[in-house]
């Protein structure tokens, strides 16, 4: 009789890529470390693997990606060197930030991977852990 082999009932957990950015335009009630550990935290709590992150601090967003063009590169770089499957902005990004990282010749996620890596920020993480959390009294 052949042995059985126990199978994973979880799917694995996808590898997250976190961006910080601190705006000195802007107040903030967290430091950006602060903030940076706040977001793994969440990330962690919705079942993603923080496997690097990078930050910028800046007066003002860039108006076309929200962060300046060299992070951008060196945030490519790294997201294909560490195989990264999600990225997590700590900020929101307007739709034409959005936009502008999808296009593939700027883009930090079109690397060919397959999917994607999605990209989702630190108000659409909380949100989703509220909707998937639940209360028992």
């Amino acid at each position: 009789m052949a042995k059985k082999t126990a199978e994973p009932t979880r799917p694995p957990r996808e590898r997250a890529f976190l961006v910080g950015i601190e705006l000195r335009s802007e107040p903030s009630l967290l430091t950006l470390e602060d903030s940076l550990n706040e977001l793994t935290l969440l990330a962690d709590t919705a079942g993603l693997d923080v496997i690097g992150e990078a930050y910028q601090k800046l007066d003002t967003p860039n108006p076309n990606t929200y962060i300046g063009p060299g992070k951008l590169e060196e945030i490519k770089l790294l997201v294909e060197e560490t195989l990264a499957q999600v990225v997590v902005f700590d900020n929101e990004l307007s739709p034409r930030h959005l936009r502008e990282l999808e296009e593939p010749e700027r883009s930090v996620w079109m690397y060919g991977s397959s999917p994607p890596p999605v990209k989702i920020w630190k108000d659409q993480l909380k949100k989703a852990l509220s909707e998937r959390t639940s209360i028992i009294v």
